[in-house]
């Protein structure tokens, strides 16, 4: 756990700064913390779904937060908003004009 913290930190920096090449060094490391049933991984799977998201569109990120919410996830309470808006459908694109 303490490492999938370490990571989602310098892998959140890196999306703040529009870092791809960070995010594509961290993302697979990152998603290799999540093993089955841990406690208090939401910022990290927060994280990881944000980089899935700019990395492998909204589809891959979507799997990986229901996996997460569905097999890791531990706590009872509900998730994190931030965290279940890729429970639903995406949001549509921007107007460009």
């Amino acid at each position: 756990m303490p490492r999938a913290r370490i990571l989602a930190i310098y892998a959140h920096i890196a999306l703040l700064e529009n870092d791809d090449t960070t995010i594509a060094a961290l993302l697979p490391r990152l998603l290799e913390c999540f093993v089955p049933r841990m406690v208090f991984m939401e910022h990290p799977a927060y994280v990881a779904a944000m980089c899935l998201e700019r990395t492998a569109g909204w589809d891959a990120a979507a799997a990986f937060v229901r996996r997460f919410v569905d097999e890791i996830r531990q706590e009872r309470w509900t998730p994190r908003p931030e965290l279940t808006r890729y429970l639903s459908p995406p949001p549509p694109a921007a107007d460009p004009r």
